[in-house]
């Protein structure tokens, strides 16, 4: 492995800045980082692209942390990786890793978050259209660490628990008996003929 890079894998995790699993051992976020590693490693023998990369610091909360204050000032740029992320296939997560250390390599964490947010003619876009989240998957690519478009586990979630749940199941013929009814009762007290 790469000097700096093993290097800030492990800062990283000596750090705490790389929590365990829920259930205890390494967490699929940080298998992950170390697939993306292997793989790059294997598929660029002679010209890895993470021998460019400065030190950095992988965040990868474990998910039962509430919350915590860490003392540290960061060596350079900061890495997160949600703990949602646990609960997507290893080849979605390892993207996301490949996805992130693109934008590293490609120079988007020097920019502000206002450059970040606008397009090629200047206009704010949502974050999985600009240009820089583009170039980012492009390059994830090229290193074979391709975009699925999809919708994460987790939003899916999030989405199902806001939709309505009816614990009451009407058959047709129950619909049509109680808009007989509801009919038949309105013509009675004379509001419909």
């Amino acid at each position: 492995m790469q000097d700096g890079f093993m290097e800030s894998i492990i800062k990283s995790i000596q750090g705490r800045w790389v929590g365990p699993a829920l259930g205890g051992g390494l967490s699929k976020r940080f298998n992950a980082i170390r697939n993306v590693w292997k793989k790059i490693s294997e598929r660029f023998p002679d010209n890895n692209p993470f021998d460019e990369l400065e030190p950095m610091i992988f965040f990868a909360p474990s998910a039962d942390t509430a919350g915590e204050v860490k003392g540290s000032t960061l060596p350079g740029p900061f890495v997160y990786l949600s703990p949602t992320l646990e609960l997507e296939s290893i080849r979605q997560v390892e993207h996301t890793v490949a996805h992130e250390l693109a934008h590293l390599m490609l120079g988007h964490h020097k920019q502000t978050q206002d450059e970040l947010a606008r397009d090629d003619k200047g206009i704010i876009r949502r974050h999985g259209d600009t240009p820089q989240e583009r170039a980012a998957d492009e390059l994830s690519t090229q290193w074979g660490f391709p975009s699925k478009k999809y919708k994460s586990r987790f939003a899916k979630m999030v989405s199902d628990t806001k939709k309505p749940k009816s614990s009451i199941k009407f058959s047709k013929a129950d619909a049509k008996q109680a808009n007989t009814t509801v009919i038949e009762a309105l013509k009675r007290e004379g509001r419909i003929m």
